[in-house]
């Protein structure tokens, strides 16, 4: 009677938890399936961030406009806005090359220069809870973005930082390039290596052997 007692029992919490593991693993897959996450915003695919990034980028486009490439396959995308979180930075030289890259860029005179924007104390803390990471010390905003021009209008104040001795040279780099260079036809050459070096040391000998009997008559002494 006993057994009969114990085999209903188990068979009664064997069906009740059966039915609690059905139930939470059906409230489980309603959890799972209302979940939502919305889609990232446009302007994300824009963006560059951090310094190292910055900088290797804002270096490909200079050596792309010096070296003259024109071609929309291989141009890369460029740079219309740098934003460097100076004030928030430490030590401060960690950026320091940035403002010589942009200002090389801007001297190789492209249609549409890179502003560099400093932002004020804090800016780093904000931009790097807005992007959901650590640091962003430094951020490159593409000259295609979204909503660029909404951007361009916020920083008209900025002057365009260009150096004017980088200017002159690309321009002289420039005018090189297009200007032909005839190859160059030597006939003669003149030169102070003699033909021969074996005679030339002999006259060299013969020469500082006559200087020392020169020397030696002029030291002996004159009898009156």
């Amino acid at each position: 009677m006993r057994e009969t007692e114990a085999k209903t029992n188990g068979l009664e919490n064997s069906s009740t938890t059966t039915a609690a593991d059905s139930g939470s693993s059906f409230t489980s897959t309603d959890i799972q399936t209302d979940i939502t996450f919305p889609d990232p915003p446009a302007i994300l695919a824009h963006l560059t961030t951090g310094i190292n990034q910055v900088t290797k980028r804002l270096e490909v486009l200079v050596r792309t406009r010096r070296g003259g490439i024109v071609d929309k396959d291989t141009h890369p995308i460029g740079i219309r806005i740098v934003l460097v979180c100076r004030a928030d930075v430490n030590p401060p030289m960690l950026i320091d090359h940035v403002p010589h890259l942009v200002a090389a860029y801007n001297s190789t005179k492209p249609p549409d220069p890179i502003l560099l924007v400093s932002l004020p104390q804090g800016a780093e803390l904000t931009l790097s809870e807005v992007m959901g990471i650590r640091r962003v010390a430094v951020m490159a905003i593409n000259s295609d973005a979204p909503a660029l021009s909404s951007l361009l209008s916020l920083v008209t104040s900025v002057p365009i930082l260009t150096a004017s001795w980088l200017a002159t040279e690309v321009a002289v780099a420039e005018l090189k390039r297009s200007t032909p260079i005839i190859p160059t036809h030597i006939k003669q050459l003149r030169t102070t290596t003699p033909k021969d070096m074996k005679v030339a040391k002999g006259q060299r000998a013969l020469g500082r052997a006559a200087a020392k009997e020169k020397k030696k008559e002029k030291s002996k002494p004159v009898i009156k």
